[in-house]
């Protein structure tokens, strides 16, 4: 069972499996991808659903979400690519919602 951490503690599980709960500050897609803004009181984390890398029914669930949702995600974190711009420098490959 993946590790449940604080956003804050993300720089020290890069390549890890871990479950944050937080609520959703920001959300957009673009039609096989949703970009998910989670908050938890520490900090800011962008978690990606991929349409390919979840069932069905995960991707309807992200697809569905409200801002403010209180919610718990799991996924692997890691740093993100120079040039490319997340809150806090990591983001989340999303593997369960």
């Amino acid at each position: 069972m993946p590790k449940q951490v604080t956003i804050n503690q993300v720089t020290k599980f890069d390549g890890a499996s871990v479950t944050i709960r937080g609520w959703l500050y920001h959300h957009r897609s673009s039609g096989k991808i949703i970009f998910l803004v989670l908050r938890d009181g520490t900090g800011l984390l962008q978690s990606i659903v991929l349409k390919n890398s979840v069932s069905p029914t995960i991707f309807q669930q992200a697809k569905e979400l409200t801002q403010e949702s209180s919610i718990e995600v799991t996924g692997v974190i890691r740093k993100v690519p120079e040039g490319k711009t997340a809150p806090g420098g990591y983001e989340m490959d999303v593997t369960s919602l």
